[in-house]
């Protein structure tokens, strides 16, 4: 396929780009990408996008491609427990805590029971200190193949920079570690989905959940690089990337209240004097 069937609006190496990637990718998600780069609605979308250019230079390339991709992880639906209401997840927290702070107790003095800082702390000033670790791995993986069976052997760097090597007994020596890190799992708040999307929760139904997620993800994901979406171009995309029926498509000003009321909702520290939500700019 050329780039000739792009439209003349749609930029340039984006129409390259999915051109090169055509019989690459999967289908769909090609589908998807070319839908974002021809369809009507996001002309004023990348007319938008070729006025901030200058501003990009802190976000990423500031190519059109990352753009596309940014939205393609903006419609990724939180994890559990973030695609959960309100309530049931605040439920589902407590008793997730209660049952591994019950363990831990159970678990205390066991063979289960163990710290990461009660492994071999190494010296990281050591300039051989890559070549001990390489042997040191090498030497364990033939030990235990000549005898039948899996060792496990692990390092653990701590966020002070202290590195150490795990108890010959890890995992389960260290279960009541990893525990501690479920309790302290339950009081977070975002990120908690293997794809890292937020896990704050929406208080709607899943018919306006997405357009809603989507619409404050990628809002937040832009700008925190400086760049604001004008409402009226996020909407525009909201429902081209999601393929929204005529009903339940979004205006601008709803996808400024979903904006909106999100940061208002978002347990954020405020400057004294400061307004809950932070100003919205109109474009």
């Amino acid at each position: 396929m050329s780039n000739n069937a792009f439209p003349d609006w749609t930029p340039a190496e984006l129409s390259a780009w999915l051109n090169a990637i055509e019989g690459k990718f999967p289908q769909e998600q090609v589908a998807y990408y070319r839908r974002l780069a021809s369809d009507e609605r996001m002309r004023e979308v990348w007319e938008w996008f070729d006025t901030i250019k200058a501003d990009l230079g802190r976000w990423e390339d500031g190519s059109p491609m990352d753009f596309v991709l940014r939205c393609e992880r903006a419609m990724q639906i939180p994890w559990k427990p973030g695609n959960m209401a309100q309530k049931q997840r605040d439920e589902y927290l407590q008793k997730v805590r209660r049952h591994a702070e019950e363990l831990l107790e159970l678990l205390e003095d066991t063979r289960y029971d163990c710290s990461w800082d009660e492994g071999t702390e190494l010296d990281t000033d050591d300039p051989e200190i890559e070549k001990r670790i390489g042997d040191n791995v090498t030497g364990t993986a033939r030990f235990a193949e000549l005898r039948g069976y899996d060792l496990v052997l692990s390092y653990f760097a701590r966020g002070d920079g202290r590195l150490f090597e795990l108890p010959w007994d890890y995992p389960e020596s260290c279960l009541t570690n990893q525990l501690h890190g479920v309790v302290a799992w339950t009081h977070k708040d975002d990120f908690w989905g293997r794809n890292l999307a937020s896990s704050t929760p929406f208080q709607q139904s899943f018919r306006t959940l997405r357009p809603q997620h989507f619409n404050c993800t990628l809002y937040e994901d832009v700008g925190r690089f400086g760049v604001k979406i004008p409402f009226r171009v996020l909407a525009a995309i909201t429902n081209v990337a999601l393929e929204l029926p005529p009903e339940q498509q979004v205006d601008e000003e709803t996808a400024r209240k979903h904006v909106a009321r999100y940061l208002e909702r978002r347990d954020e520290p405020q400057e004294p004097g400061s307004a809950a939500v932070p100003p919205l700019l109109d474009f």
